[in-house]
């Protein structure tokens, strides 16, 4: 399961600088968007942003993955990422370039549906495979981090003996 956020260039300049010092966000919303996501691994997160608030294009700002999930209150639920890391390209997410650009349809839509009308939403592990498979085409250098990132996002498997 992947977890998308998007901040405002405000925010994104606000704490930014805090998030990459830090390495770590937890992000609380109301429980009712995430009852119907699919908890299943990897748990990851993509932090998406625009450079300024002038631009729509967003680009992929920040990646980590998901290490702890809670309940907070009745009406709550929270997702603590930690490690989260500064993307080592500038890859766009939107306009001809973005990684959108390059997803089918339906994952494309996905996205879109995931975010309407919240800063936080949920995209499944056909849009994951999608999309890192483009970063990886598209970016070399993507390829390791994406590696590393998956194994942190990835729990393992104890094999009965």
């Amino acid at each position: 399961m992947v977890y998308v956020l998007t901040l405002t260039a405000a925010e994104e300049a606000r704490v930014g600088g805090k998030l990459v010092m830090e390495r770590k966000l937890t992000k609380t919303f109301p429980r009712r968007f995430a009852e119907s996501w699919k908890q299943s691994a990897p748990w990851l997160a993509l932090v998406f942003a625009p450079e300024s608030s002038r631009e729509a294009t967003r680009y992929l700002k920040l990646l980590g993955a998901i290490s702890h999930t809670d309940t907070p209150g009745q009406l709550d639920y929270s997702v603590t990422i930690d490690p989260l890391v500064q993307c080592p390209e500038k890859i766009p997410v939107d306009g001809p370039d973005g990684l959108l650009a390059e997803l089918p349809v339906e994952l494309e839509t996905e996205f879109a549906d995931s975010l309407s009308g919240r800063d936080i939403g949920n995209c499944s592990q056909a849009f994951w495979d999608a999309i890192s498979e483009v970063m990886r085409a598209n970016y070399q250098g993507m390829t390791e981090f994406l590696n590393w990132l998956l194994a942190l996002g990835t729990p393992a498997r104890i094999c009965p003996g």
